[in-house]
Formats: structure tokens, C-alpha cells, sequence
């Protein structure tokens, strides 16, 4: 049951992607923590026999050995064992060296992704680092432990993941598609005018309705909006342009039922107010949503939690721009 919750837990703190959980995650605390093991056994054999000392100190490093050997090796019935005391061992000989036996055990594709989220890959060779991009290219099946790996290589900007790109939707597909990281890594790792586009306009169309079934603030889901405004602008103007329609009111009129459906409640209607002008596009199910922010309305309304911001973004979406502003009112006075 431990295990499970280790993993539960690293799936969910890969959504944050910050800079900060690679150092949260790296395998010095968990060797720190295995010294404390030892020092402590050490203290309390002393009021044992000399004889029995040894013994005791082994077993309860064994002890903590084996729950990490549990936690980071994925056969651990077969032959893998003690993993633990060999990082320890490659510590003891250089400040390093376990995080280089621990990639090297992601090479060999025996790390689980709890293991796998311990590896600091900024302070390795590049040699380490090209092996393990080649390993991930040659992977049969990705895992959240992969995208561990391909985040902290994309932080290198001579990089090249030529190799990955045709697997970029399989890749991707780890996380949810509600997830922004989601979003941000795949214009990291694939765009190739990355200096010049942004993750946003680096998603697609559908992507940008997907990712609004997550969270938001009011800042970003403006910047949403407006991502999917000017595409459905340029839709129309490609299609007028198209069929040579010079009449000076036909884009105002063809962008009537669109400016309607951003402002309607969880955009209703867009699909069929921008088919006209080849986009293609299917509205989620934002019902988990819907039923989050109704829980976290019932949330403030109970003085349980004082602010909105960081899902005002996703309660303009869900009640629209009109029923928004009721909502402001009603919740102000």
C-alpha cells in the first residue's frame, strides 16, 4: 500500500512541473534519511552486547534498504535487490556518484517512477543524458517517469528530439489533456520555432477546449479566450478570402454567432459556429468541472475558503461573461 501511495503521489506533482521537483525529489534526502537509520541503531546498540551490535545495526538498515528497493526497482523479485545499499556504496565513493548508479538503472529500465523522479539529470555527463533521450526514443511504452526524464533533458536547449517527434501525440498522452504541463512540454521538446511561438499558440484547437476542463485563473483563461478568438478571426478571413467575398459587412456578420458563443456558458455552440470556416471541433464533457467549481462556490459561500482567484478564471468560462458579472455582484456586496 505504501508503494501505491508513492506513485499516486509523484503522478500528482509531475502536473506542477516547476524547477523545484527535481530538487524535491532527488535522491539526497532519501540517503541523508538512511544515515539517520544507521546513526540511530548505532545509538541504541550500544546498550547491547558486542556481539550483538553488528547485527542489529544490519538489520535495521536492511530494513529501510528493502522498503527503497521496493519503492524504486520495478522487478524486484528478480535479482534487483539491495539497490539501496549500492547507491549508498556509490555515494560513500564520490558526492554523485549515486545519482549516476540510479540513471544508470533507468537506462536498464528497471526503475519504477518513483525511482525514476529521484534522478537529478542537470548535474550529469552528456553522455548520460544522450543515453537516456536514446532510451526513451526506444521505449515500447511511455510512463510518467519518462516524462520526468524528457522535462529535466528539454531544460537543455541544444537538445535535439528530432527522434521523439513522431511519437509526440503518444508521449503527450501521459498526461491528462487537461493538464497545461501537458501543453508546455510539448512545445519545449517539439516546437521548432519555439523563440517565437508560444506553448499557447503551439497547442491545437481542440486542445485549447480540452485544457479549459482544468483550473484556471482569471489571467490565463483570458489568454485562452483569446488564443481561440483570434483563430476563429482567421478562419473567417481565410474563408471570405477564399470565396472572394468583398462585402465590407460579411466578416462582422459571420463573427456575430462566435462572439456569442464566447461569451455563452461554457462556450456553447462553438463547435457549430466555427464549422462553417474549417474548423473542426468537439466540446468536452465539462461536467467534473462544473461539479468542482458548484463544490468550491459552496466552499467560500461556508467561509471555508476566502478567495476565488484561482479558479476565476474557470468560473467566467463556466457561467459566461454576463452570469460571471452577476455572480461578482451577488458574491461582493
Amino acid at each position: 500500500m505504501k508503494h501505491t501511495h508513492t506513485i499516486a503521489a509523484v503522478i500528482a506533482s509531475v502536473l506542477l512541473m516547476g524547477n523545484a521537483l527535481a530538487q524535491t525529489n532527488s535522491l539526497n534526502p532519501t540517503l541523508d534519511q538512511r544515515k539517520h537509520v544507521v546513526l540511530a541503531a548505532q545509538i541504541k546498540a550500544t546498550t547491547l552486547a558486542s556481539e550483538e551490535q553488528g547485527d542489529a545495526v544490519a538489520a535495521a538498515t536492511s530494513a529501510f534498504d528493502l522498503a527503497q528497493d521496493l519503492a524504486f526497482i520495478k522487478d524486484f523479485h528478480k535479482g534487483d535487490a539491495s539497490v539501496m545499499a549500492r547507491l549508498a556504496a556509490a555515494e560513500e565513493a564520490g558526492i554523485g556518484g549515486s545519482n549516476v548508479e540510479l540513471s544508470k538503472l533507468y537506462l536498464e529500465d528497471k526503475l519504477t517512477i518513483a525511482g525514476t523522479s529521484k534522478i537529478w539529470w542537470p548535474t550529469l555527463s552528456e553522455e548520460l543524458k544522450l543515453q537516456a533521450l536514446a532510451h526513451v526514443v526506444a521505449k515500447a511504452k511511455f510512463d510518467v517517469g519518462d516524462i520526468f526524464v524528457v522535462r529535466s533533458l528539454a531544460s537543455n536547449p541544444e537538445f535535439d528530439f528530432t527522434d521523439l517527434k513522431p511519437r509526440e501525440a503518444e508521449l503527450m498522452a501521459v498526461l491528462p489533456k487537461s493538464s497545461r504541463a501537458r501543453y508546455g512540454l510539448a512545445h519545449r521538446l517539439f516546437c521548432p520555432n519555439r523563440s517565437q511561438q508560444t506553448a499557447l499558440q503551439y497547442m491545437k484547437d481542440q486542445e485549447l477546449l480540452d485544457v479549459l476542463e482544468s483550473d484556471h485563473e482569471a489571467r490565463d483563461y483570458d489568454f485562452v479566450r483569446k488564443e481561440m478568438l483570434a483563430r476563429c478571426i482567421g478562419a473567417v478571413t481565410r474563408t471570405l478570402r477564399a470565396a472572394k467575398n468583398k462585402d465590407a459587412s460579411a466578416f462582422d456578420s459571420a463573427m456575430v454567432p462566435i462572439l456569442a458563443t464566447l461569451n455563452a456558458p461554457l462556450w456553447a455552440g462553438l463547435p457549430a459556429a466555427v464549422a462553417p470556416y474549417g474548423m473542426s471541433l468537439n466540446m468536452p464533457d465539462y461536467g467534473k468541472l462544473t461539479d468542482r467549481l458548484t463544490f468550491l462556490c459552496g466552499q467560500l459561500d461556508e467561509r471555508k475558503i476566502t478567495t476565488s482567484a484561482n479558479f476565476s478564471g474557470s468560473l467566467m468560462f463556466w457561467k459566461g461573461t454576463e452570469g460571471y458579472k452577476s455572480w461578482i455582484q451577488d458574491n461582493t456586496n
